[in-house]
């Protein structure tokens, strides 16, 4: 029509799990593939007024049907609404409040990265346990954005030994790299989705 991606067009393009067109099977062997429009997990999805289904998270994110371990090498993106964020640190997806503490989230200063109990012990880390792009994820508070990490552990068994790299894409604007961190959280799990915090406001496929 005029040349726009409409939002829901493009969830049905990357987010179905299975696909037979060109491009279009960049995510057709996912592992995972959830939804809010047919999503059975969490609390029950809301449309909302431009029409798209959604997860409002609203301090609870959503724990997922089981812990999934993240191997050497994953692809995890996510359609969601930002708002600011008025804490330190607000969560895209991690292990769940129970687990091991590991976290792919957004700062206050709008900086993609990861959070991982084990770098803090790592002496190449710098004693910090959290890592981050230098670029901000630059969509206004309240736009749909599509955030994606992809992890690329460097040693031969899981570990946190590696890099993630950091992308986003909103409205008109294609995908764009942000940067890069040195850390990846393989070996560890992934239990939910969503923030506690404000900042990750909702959510639509995971």
């Amino acid at each position: 029509g005029d040349g726009g991606i409409q939002y829901v067009e493009f969830v049905d393009w990357l987010m179905r799990p299975v696909v037979t067109a060109g491009a279009a099977a960049l995510l057709s062997t996912a592992k995972l593939c959830y939804r809010a429009d047919s999503s059975t997990i969490g609390s029950p999805a809301e449309p909302a007024e431009g029409g798209e289904t959604r997860w409002t998270f609203r301090g609870t994110p959503i724990r997922l049907d089981a812990a999934h371990p993240l191997p050497k090498e994953h692809t995890i993106a996510m359609w969601v609404v930002l708002e600011p964020v008025t804490e330190t640190w607000s969560q895209c997806f991690g292990d769940a409040s129970d687990g091991w503490g590991l976290s792919y989230g957004i700062t206050d200063g709008g900086l993609l990265g990861v959070q991982d109990p084990r770098l803090a012990g790592d002496p190449m880390a710098r004693q910090s346990a959290r890592k981050l792009v230098e670029e901000p994820v630059g969509v206004d508070p309240g736009n749909w954005v599509l955030v994606v990490f992809r992890g690329m552990c460097e040693t031969a068994g899981p570990s946190t030994h590696g890099c993630t790299e950091c992308l986003v894409a909103s409205d008109e604007r294609c995908l764009r790299f942000l940067g890069s961190v040195p850390a990846v959280g393989a070996g560890l799990v992934v239990g939910e989705f969503g923030s506690r915090t404000p900042g990750v406001a909702a959510g639509a496929a995971f």
